[in-house]
């Protein structure tokens, strides 16, 4: 299993064996995890809590999504020829698409990951899906309405 963490992405302490559990139980292929911020910002706060409920309803659709921390067999990893290089953001939802597609197992694994504090500088409109599955379907490279607070990214 090839897992692929956001540099600014907290692991819980249990995270290994829980993780270890749940694809043995469940038999996972490809997916990513809920996740959580420990902000002072309640907009924050709740655009992680919709995010997690977001990506957890889109594994049910043609078009699911992930971010954050993703998880692949390898032998799903080199089916779909690994993370397409061409694209400047959301390779992380067009390599979960691709996986679906080719036939393997996508599941959101309800262990929640903790994103950096660093996340209070950034407007909640950041957490809310601005980036449309179409654009991982259709693999556009651009995705507007990502700005921070003070207008950098």
């Amino acid at each position: 299993m090839l897992v692929f963490i956001d540099a600014d992405t907290i692991l819980p302490k249990y995270f290994i064996q829980s993780f270890e559990n749940r694809v043995n139980e469940k038999h996972f292929q490809a997916g990513s995890f809920t996740q959580k911020m420990n902000s002072d910002n309640l907009a924050i706060r709740a655009g992680a809590h919709f995010m997690s409920g977001y990506m957890r309803l889109m594994q049910y659709t043609p078009w699911p999504i992930g971010f954050g921390c993703l998880y692949i067999t390898k032998e799903a990893f080199n089916a779909v020829d690994g993370f397409d290089e061409s694209l400047y953001i959301m390779e992380d939802y067009d390599i979960i698409l691709q996986a679906k597609r080719a036939g393997y197992k996508k599941i959101t694994a309800k262990i929640p990951i903790q994103v950096s504090k660093k996340l209070n500088n950034y407007s909640a409109d950041i957490l809310v899906p601005t980036c449309s599955p179409l654009a991982a379907r259709t693999r556009l490279s651009s995705c507007s309405n990502l700005q921070t607070t003070n207008g950098n990214l």
